[in-house]
């Protein structure tokens, strides 16, 4: 049907977009390798610009697909590429990509020359996304090198870096944008260039965190999603502009957990808390300058329980607690469960000024 359906593509057609999904049982069937790489040459001799493949095995002796076609790995219309479930092993090691601008690849398997090579070969590439992929040894330090990727997105699952002790790699990041998913990362210094910074999944504390906000001097936005482990968060530096707290605190739940998590942000304009929050209070010390707030979060039923506690009771003095803080904000927006709760605590008698 595939190649049936190519065929009758008109061949004066210039192709925008690729997509190929297939999941197969190599138990059942045979691993379609030779009909892929046909697909993807063909779409490649019609110049397309952006490719999606997944191509997944769940056969008992599964294995990532291979990706070693020379015309795949040395090209100049390719700007964005998306790959899942892969093993990238082009001819000679050579990469040239060199249009490309947005790579992510998903569950594949890499190693440092396969990470310097797609970094070397794809001199415009701006979007670096690794999430889920299994590196041969340590984490590359291909990734410290002065490159023109401006974002880097990694989700290492639980793959502890970012504690490597040479400082010269943290001098040469220079990403504007990163998310950094499931890592256990302590840096020696923060980002000369970092301006947004999303921490996801990830266990804290106060040192780490004051290191990446002193270290970073045009960091804007700090997002800590889902994330434990800090009670205190001092963002004294003047470029910190937003913060946005989500899901805080759920690995946190146990002995010596921490109740209260305190904000002191002189200089922040925009403070956002969403997602289910694992917490009982949460204190504003010194938000100053803030205009604005988004408040769109919930309790946790089981979390109250394991305290002795009603969900009602919790969300009551979380809410009460914030207004009383955000009382002279200028924009401050309630949604969902937290409208809810404010319009309980209304005709209970709270009573709210702003």
């Amino acid at each position: 049907f595939i190649d049936k359906t190519l065929t009758q593509c008109p061949t004066d057609v210039k192709l925008n977009k690729f997509k190929l999904t297939i999941k197969n049982n190599s138990d059942v069937y045979t691993r379609p390798t030779s009909q892929v790489y046909s697909w993807i040459r063909h779409a490649i001799t019609r110049n397309v610009q952006e490719v999606d493949l997944y191509i997944c095995d769940h056969g008992r002796n599964w294995e990532n697909f291979t990706y070693d076609d020379e015309l795949f790995f040395n090209n100049s219309c390719l700007t964005s590429i998306k790959v899942t479930s892969c093993v990238f092993s082009p001819p000679n090691g050579a990469i040239r990509w060199d249009k490309l601008k947005f790579l992510c690849i998903e569950e594949g398997e890499l190693d440092e020359d396969s990470i310097g090579n797609i970094l070397l070969g794809s001199p415009c590439l701006e979007i670096l996304e690794l999430d889920y992929c299994y590196f041969d040894g340590c984490f590359p330090m291909s990734l410290f090198g002065n490159f023109g990727v401006e974002r880097l997105s990694c989700d290492m699952e639980t793959y502890e870096w970012f504690t490597n002790g040479d400082e010269r790699c943290w001098d040469n990041l220079d990403y504007m944008c990163m998310k950094l998913s499931r890592c256990v990362f302590n840096p020696p210094n923060g980002w000369g260039n970092l301006n947004f910074l999303c921490i996801d999944y990830a266990k804290l504390d106060e040192d780490s965190i004051g290191k990446i906000l002193s270290g970073s001097p045009c960091l804007e936005t700090l997002e800590l999603n889902d994330c434990h482990g800090v009670r205190r968060i001092d963002v004294a530096s003047k470029s910190v502009k937003n913060l946005v707290i989500s899901e805080y605190g759920r690995l946190n739940v146990g002995a010596g957990y921490i109740d209260t998590l305190e904000i002191d942000a002189p200089y922040m304009l925009s403070l956002t808390i969403n997602g289910t929050l694992y917490l009982e209070k949460i204190l504003l010390l010194n938000i100053s300058s803030l205009v604005k707030a988004d408040l769109d979060y919930v309790g946790c039923y089981h979390f109250a329980k394991k305290l002795g506690r009603t969900l009602e009771d919790i969300e009551d003095e979380l809410l009460k607690g914030l207004l009383t803080n955000l009382g002279y904000v200028n924009e401050i927006t309630l949604r969902n469960n937290c409208l809810e709760v404010f319009s309980s605590l209304k005709k209970r008698g709270f009573h709210w000024v702003h």
